[in-house]
């Protein structure tokens, strides 16, 4: 295949050893190529350029038309196997098939359906939030994904019983590193990269033999009518009409699991970490939802009030988001930019570098939802549930649902992160603590301090100067 032909010369890296950090942390590893090349460069294996992309100029290409850059999920797996099946949910298809499913679930997603279960959110969610007592230390992490479990699981999937969804969850960050280091060591040019392809394998099967059991339950358990709302019962519906099959099945419900908890869970773990360390902004919170949704039966009208609160979630998912890349494969002969690409190119767009982007964002290390008073950047500047015809359907259900939470977790209770704590990142598609994040249970007194804290968070963004009273506490 002929290199780049383009009437301006892309970047081309000649230092591929720099990629080898992707592969255990995709944050430090695309800020390293970021650095060192800036918003654009190429790398070539076999003949085939790997491109590494960062802001909207790029973003809005590979973004815009499906048809040209089909989505790249990882690696396929072999013929029968649990990791093929996978590739038959959202983030493997592509063209046609993607297109009938997105129509398949956007009637229970679009933003006035979602609104109408504000209700049933705001009850599951206090089922969970209510067993939280004051002076406790608690697992932020652990009790982000449970009630991300709770209320996504029961809403969206119709499940009564989550033990089934609960065995899938056990599986599933191990299999999300283990699919992006396999599509990595795959795609770069670095000699001696461990590929965990087996191991991969081997954690697909059982993922899949925990999906079979869920659908199991679900089957056995499914009433006569349908909420609209249950996208599993949807999913079956469409089985049972002969449309797709069992494999199908699977890798959509893998597909929901994913973007419905995964994800979520990990948003709204961020989000109340850095609410928790940022005094003055925590402070305007606590008084606006005490002002306008001042009780867990406000409205939902009353809470869509609370400017400072949408501020605050979108600047988090700007600055710490769940999602680290997306990764794109030229259809054909391709514009990227300012430049053309060759079919079977691999492009890279880092979302958390393009939101970490100076030009676009200024001071982007530090948290500041004011900018969003004044700032509406370009749509590929801004990413946290992507962008185009591939732009995430369940946008609408996260936003309303972190708002519930967020909310009612800051109307109860103020969140102190232990002192001392290193938080340290786990980084592969997605970006979460490596580790537990404990914090400190108090009743809501708006004595907020910023804690002492270590660890690679604090190259993801600028805290406050630690309060000596939260470090004593």
């Amino acid at each position: 295949m002929a290199e780049i032909s383009t009437s301006s010369t892309m970047p081309k890296g000649d230092s591929p050893e720099l990629l080898r950090q992707i592969m255990t942390d995709s944050v430090g590893g695309f800020s390293a190529v970021h650095r060192a090349h800036g918003d654009v460069v190429a790398y070539w294996k076999g003949g085939v350029p790997i491109v590494f992309v960062v802001g909207p100029e790029f973003a809005r290409d590979m973004l815009a038309d499906k048809e040209t850059y089909y989505i790249r999920a990882g690696h396929p797996g072999s013929k029968g196997s649990a990791q093929r099946s996978f590739m038959n949910g959202m983030f493997g298809v592509n063209g046609n098939v993607h297109t009938q499913y997105r129509r398949m679930y956007m009637p229970a997603l679009k933003r006035g359906s979602v609104e109408t279960q504000f209700e049933a959110m705001n009850r599951l969610a206090d089922d969970v939030v209510s067993g939280w007592r004051e002076h406790q230390t608690r697992d932020l992490v652990r009790d982000m994904k449970n009630l991300a479990m709770s209320v996504t699981g029961r809403m969206l999937f119709g499940l009564s019983d989550l033990t089934a969804a609960r065995h899938v969850e056990a599986y599933f960050d191990h299999w999300v590193m283990l699919n992006h280091q396999t599509l990595f060591a795959s795609i770069l040019p670095v000699d001696d990269l461990p590929n965990p392809y087996p191991e991969l394998l081997d954690a697909s099967e059982e993922i899949r033999n925990r999906l079979i059991e869920l659908l199991k339950e679900k089957r056995k358990a499914a009433p006569a009518a349908q909420s609209e709302f249950d996208l599993l019962a949807t999913l079956l519906s469409v089985q049972e009409r002969g449309l797709i099959g069992e494999q199908e099945v699977i890798g959509q419900l893998h597909s929901l699991f994913n973007a419905a908890h995964h994800t979520t869970s990990y948003a709204l773990t961020w989000t109340l970490f850095l609410i928790a360390q940022h005094p003055a902004i925590a402070r305007r919170l606590v008084d606006e939802i005490q002002t306008n949704a001042p009780s867990d039966d406000s409205s939902l009208d009353q809470l869509n009030r609370c400017e400072h609160l949408e501020r605050v979630i979108r600047e988090s998912l700007r600055l710490i988001g769940p999602l680290v890349y997306m990764s794109r494969e030229a259809t054909c002969d391709a514009p990227l930019g300012r430049y053309q690409v060759p079919r079977g190119t691999v492009v890279l767009v880092s979302q958390y570098n393009t939101h970490h982007r100076a030009a676009d964002f200024a001071n982007p290390e530090t948290f500041n939802p004011d900018r969003w008073k004044t700032m509406g950047p370009c749509p590929y500047s801004y990413l946290p549930f992507g962008q185009g015809t591939r732009m995430c359907m369940g946008a609408p259900f996260a936003l309303q649902f972190m708002k519930v939470v967020v909310a009612m977790i800051t109307r109860r209770f103020r969140l102190t992160i232990a002192p001392g704590t290193t938080i340290n990142r786990r980084s592969s598609l997605t970006l979460g603590p490596a580790g537990p994040l404990p914090v400190l249970i108090h009743r809501q007194d708006g004595l907020y301090a910023t804690s002492a804290v270590h660890g690679q968070v604090l190259e993801m963004v600028t805290l406050p100067t630690a309060d000596r009273t939260a470090i004593a506490a």
